[in-house]
């Protein structure tokens, strides 16, 4: 991890990256499959977050796995437009305020999340995240973290 001002994580690279499955099933089946292929053992359930999307993370992998909990969301629409798969990527930055401002003084609309769950504030002094929307054929966010101190 990199690591920049005031102990920011992932700054100037990309964080982690955001896989989409239509269901539970399938986004566990994936699930399984990474352990067992990359090792990955650290998996965090969030849940259902912000009444639209139910995650699951490995902080140490860098991917997250979500899948739509209702319709007329954008992670359904992407189920139905482009399918299970790449959703987006999440690029880490000192300031998510400055990158918001940058992004906007590029005409991107910068749209920052609703703060982040329990489990996310129970491992980080700061994350925040924030959308861009779609950049080179992807969705974007740009992601702001700070781990706790007495964190492992």
């Amino acid at each position: 991890m990199t690591t920049h001002a005031e102990g920011r994580v992932n700054v100037g690279r990309v964080s982690h990256i955001v896989l989409i499955y239509s269901n539970r099933e399938n986004r566990d089946a994936a699930l399984q499959q990474y352990s067992a292929v990359l090792g990955v053992d650290d998996w965090l359930v969030l849940g259902e977050l912000y009444d639209r999307v139910d995650v699951v993370i490995s902080y140490a992998s860098g991917l997250e796995l979500v899948f739509p909990t209702r319709e007329g969301t954008a992670f359904a629409d992407h189920i139905a437009t482009k399918g299970e798969g790449l959703f987006s990527f999440v690029y880490g930055v000192d300031d998510l305020d400055e990158g918001m401002a940058d992004a906007r003084a590029q005409g991107l609309k910068a749209v920052p999340f609703p703060p982040m769950p329990e489990a996310v504030r129970a491992r980080f002094a700061v994350a925040r995240e924030a959308g861009l929307g779609e950049v080179g054929g992807t969705q974007l966010v740009l992601g702001e973290f700070q781990p706790r101190a007495d964190h492992p």
